[in-house]
């Protein structure tokens, strides 16, 4: 017991230097750029030169010098770089890291509630010390800072929903360091919120579409934990994936994006073959975690990103968006007709590998189909143009079918893929045919 108060009492005076280590936050009212920067470019040279020798307490045992008290303050000096006129981006996020992130650990540690559902290792407690704590020193900085945006109630709210971001980044059960995690996510998001409104093609982004984007991806999120479609990785890697394509692509992308995620895991199980031992398997082995999310939905988020970033190609991101998802999809029919198909099939081929399935002449129209389907409501959405519906429909089958060849020029290699790396490679190869026979068929960004 006296070990454990030992160890809790070391981590609250590092927490303690955490949070004291914002009050340099409030002199860069009065400081221009060139010395906010050496003001934080000194405070990085502190922690990695001076701090060790005289409070080597405040470094936890192994931790190395680069660790998180060399990253608090560099992550800052980036912050500076980055948003060098909008100092306020820099105090409000210097506050959640400082006072959200280590009161958290102190309150956590001391009032846990219970562990998260997503993350044992993270309490309930401290993820409302971070908000709540979070909130009301983000406020106090950024109205000190920038007194003009005390004037409206709004950014008491602007800073609540960024530390509920920044809460949820920190809970998340990834290796990466807070100090990083935390900013990183942050920022962003008070840029976003700060603007009152953003024009991404037709679609705008306000505030109210951020916090709208939030709430809705975490219901979707904890429906699909409980249903058991996922599990807390899938469904934290998931609700990230949502949230950007919502506030980047629109309601028409998110919807298209909600249905993969939705029928994908549906399907696989409780569909025609989730009764056999295979997909049994499948399921114990994979069942929709974080690595499935990513490999899965890399490619449609990279799009959903270069949405914000392009113009003239706008249209053509669009379709190789559209190309990835039913990727995805046709993976999934493919595995629960493919059965059922095979019976009717005159022609019979070698089975393959777990990994990626033998394809017999039915089995390979069944990516046709749903790529059909996808397209078609896409098409009905407006999200694409009819002309060019031919080029995803042959482009994401021409994914979906290059799995099988990919699979066997591995194994030529002696190079082992998992089924997940292998969707990985066919949405690349799908999104990639469907940029290049749009192009060929004249897209309206060729004008």
């Amino acid at each position: 017991m006296s070990e454990d108060r030992t160890v809790f009492h070391s981590e609250s005076l590092r927490q303690a230097a955490h949070i004291a280590a914002v009050l340099p936050a409030f002199l860069l009212r009065f400081l221009p750029v060139p010395w906010a920067f050496l003001l934080v470019f000194f405070l990085v040279i502190h922690n990695l030169l001076l701090l060790p020798r005289y409070a080597p307490g405040l470094i936890r045992p192994g931790e190395s010098r680069l660790g998180g008290v060399f990253l608090y303050p560099l992550a800052i000096a980036v912050l500076v770089l980055l948003y060098p006129t909008q100092f306020e981006i820099v105090v409000g996020v210097w506050a959640l890291v400082a006072v959200g992130d280590g009161l958290s650990t102190i309150i956590g540690r001391w009032q846990p509630i219970s562990a998260l559902p997503w993350n044992p290792a993270k309490s309930v407690g401290g993820s409302l010390a971070f908000i709540a704590f979070g909130t009301l020193a983000c406020c106090i900085l950024m109205v000190w800072t920038v007194p003009g945006l005390g004037d409206s109630p709004r950014i008491l709210l602007i800073c609540l929903v960024c530390a509920i971001i920044a809460a949820l980044a920190e809970s998340l059960p990834v290796r990466i360091d807070d100090n990083l995690l935390v900013p990183f996510t942050a920022a962003p998001c008070l840029a976003i919120l700060l603007t009152s409104s953003i024009e991404t093609g037709e679609w705008t982004l306000t505030a109210w579409t951020l916090v709208s984007a939030i709430g809705l991806n975490i219901a979707v999120a904890v429906a699909a934990y409980l249903l058991r479609l996922v599990n807390r990785n899938g469904a934290c890697g998931g609700a990230v994936i949502g949230i950007f394509v919502y506030i980047l692509g629109g309601p028409a992308a998110y919807v298209l994006l909600l249905a993969v995620l939705i029928l994908d895991p549906l399907l696989e199980r409780f569909g025609i073959s989730s009764g056999s031992s295979e997909a049994i398997l499948r399921q114990d082995e994979v069942w929709r975690g974080s690595k499935y999310a990513v490999t899965h939905f890399a490619v449609a988020l990279l799009m959903a990103l270069l949405w914000i970033c392009t113009d003239g190609i706008d249209p053509l991101l669009r379709l190789m968006y559209l190309a990835a998802l039913a990727v995805v999809l046709s993976e999934t029919v493919i595995q629960e007709l493919s059965a059922v198909v095979d019976r009717f099939s005159f022609f019979r081929v070698d089975e393959g590998s777990s990994a990626t399935p033998g394809l017999s002449p039915g089995r390979g129209v069944l990516p046709v189909g749903g790529t059909v389907l996808l397209v078609g409501c896409a098409w009905l959405m407006g999200f694409c143009e009819a002309s060019l519906t031919p080029a995803v429909i042959v482009g994401a089958t021409l994914g979906s079918w290059s799995k099988s060849w990919v699979q066997i020029q591995a194994e030529k290699e002696e190079l082992t893929l998992d089924r997940e790396w292998l969707s990985f490679i066919a949405t690349w190869i799908g999104a990639i045919a469907t940029a290049i026979l749009a192009y060929l068929l004249g897209g309206p960004w060729q004008a």
